[in-house]
């Protein structure tokens, strides 16, 4: 159903910017895509407004989608597996950012997180469809760039929501980024591995 909403949508921007076949295939990709990550996050967010932890899990999905959006990363093969295993892991990363922590696990966490991430950005970004990195080499460099500004950006909004005491949001932001690190490595496409080998069998 995406994919033909997907076309049409494509159909209709190629006709209107006379592009060729092939890139109203790439509009039709980029469009599907898109659709999937705004079902998905409303979905999420609904899920967690009607569990009272709105806030926490926008934060999670904000480091969690925003660091994997410039990265790339491991990916399940089809959409639905994906569904409902980023639901998964997006409750679980807020259950765990849910109760206070010591003030020194906070700060150890996030310099180990943000040193992760940056270690993560110089080694694999940007990770290719099942772990081939991209070979373009200015490419990379861009995508490295933009997924370190993006996590600047984490930084910024972790330093912010301390500042305001909004200590639950802080751990949301770093238990979203830390999972991000690990699906951009080749431990994360493992892992996702073993998951698409579970719902194979």
């Amino acid at each position: 159903m995406l994919r033909n909403v997907s076309l049409r949508a494509a159909g209709y921007m190629g006709r209107t910017l006379q592009a060729s076949d092939m890139q109203i295939h790439l509009y039709a990709f980029s469009v599907e895509i898109a659709l999937r990550i705004i079902i998905q996050v409303s979905l999420y967010l609904i899920v967690a407004w009607f569990f009272g932890t709105f806030w926490n899990a926008v934060f999670v999905l904000l480091a969690l989608a925003g660091f994997r959006s410039y990265s790339g990363g491991a990916q399940l093969k089809i959409f639905p597996r994906c569904l409902l295993f980023t639901g998964l892991l997006t409750a679980s990363l807020v259950a765990i950012a849910l109760p206070s922590w010591p003030t020194w696990m906070v700060y150890t966490v996030a310099v180990l997180t943000f040193i992760s991430a940056i270690a993560v950005i110089i080694k694999w970004v940007p990770a290719g469809l099942k772990g081939r990195l991209l070979r373009n080499t200015d490419h990379k460099q861009r995508q490295k760039i933009k997924t370190f500004i993006f996590l600047l950006f984490c930084l910024l909004i972790c330093i912010v929501l301390e500042v305001y005491n909004q200590r639950p949001l802080v751990q949301g932001v770093l238990t979203g980024l830390a999972a991000s690190c690990f699906f951009t490595t080749p431990w994360g496409y493992r892992a996702l591995g073993c998951v698409d080998k579970f719902y194979d069998f």
